[in-house]
């Protein structure tokens, strides 16, 4: 497959799919990702040449991908409310001006 813009633009077209049906449209993000999901999949079948098998394979993948994300936010999430439930962030934000005085080293802390 060679690069061109042609290739390039075909590949944004999901992206920009999105923004326009969000943006001008004023769909929402359930109804836009969706049809930006049927557009990557045409691109993906008609201009680039896949298959179905490929197209399936790479929802299997997304799946998976996904839900390592979300037991990673999740476990944050869980972390923070024991944590925010025991008391200690509001004493990590009591102690954290003990360490420094500038407000910058203070976030990053």
């Amino acid at each position: 497959m060679e690069l061109s813009l042609g290739n390039w633009i075909l590949s944004f077209l999901p992206i920009l799919t999105v923004i326009v049906l969000m943006l001008l449209f004023k769909w929402g993000a359930l109804r836009a990702g969706a049809m930006s999901w049927l557009v990557a999949a045409a691109v993906s079948l008609i201009a680039f040449g896949g298959s179905w098998r490929i197209l399936a394979w790479s929802q299997v993948k997304a799946l998976v991908l996904a839900m390592n994300l979300l037991i990673i936010v999740w476990s944050a999430l869980l972390l923070f409310s024991l944590a925010s439930e025991a008391g200690t962030i509001r004493t990590i934000g009591l102690l954290i001006p003990r360490f420094s005085n500038d407000r910058s080293i203070q976030l990053l802390l």
